[in-house]
């Protein structure tokens, strides 16, 4: 052949390249393609106790958080800290620590697909109940400081639908 195949296409013919596919590759003398092996981190892998192990933890105490908060639901310092944003949160962090699970976890499509969407929805939770928060505290005291009316959308219905 005048023309060198491709690092993933195997010789068809004398003159005809054709590409193995996905998870194939071809064999050293280009005549037939293999089967690649699929490469990913094992829940038995020294590399996975670690972030398991942390995840657990930090799981166990974001649920311990959710408890205390619920069985402190009505008290003055729980509605102060803005409960509904909070819960909001605990959840978004809730779903980071459970992402160590799906990363770990054997590759498939249903899989693939929770890594891509889950990590980005898991921070982006987060985050819009911190920025949601820290917005809703400066308007307070803007608000304040001008001696206007109250700020509108400031209640927590309005805060969880603006998160």
């Amino acid at each position: 052949i005048c023309i060198p195949c491709q690092p993933h296409e195997y010789l068809l013919d004398e003159f005809t390249c054709k590409d193995c596919g996905l998870g194939y590759w071809p064999n050293v003398d280009l005549k037939d393609c293999f089967e690649l092996p699929q490469e990913y981190i094992r829940w038995s892998d020294a590399w996975a106790l670690g972030p398991v192990c942390l995840s657990c933890l930090g799981l166990l105490s974001t649920l311990f958080v959710i408890w205390v908060f619920v069985q402190n639901n009505n008290t003055p310092i729980v509605k102060a800290s803005g409960r509904e944003l909070c819960y909001i949160l605990l959840i978004g962090v809730l779903l980071c620590y459970a992402m160590t699970f799906i990363f770990i976890a054997k590759p498939s499509t249903g899989v693939c697909t929770l890594r891509r969407l889950g990590l980005g929805t898991s921070f982006a939770i987060c985050y819009s109940a911190l920025l949601t928060k820290t917005n809703r505290i400066a308007r307070i005291f803007n608000g304040a400081r001008d001696g206007v009316q109250r700020p509108r959308f400031i209640s927590p219905a309005s805060q969880v639908g603006i998160c």
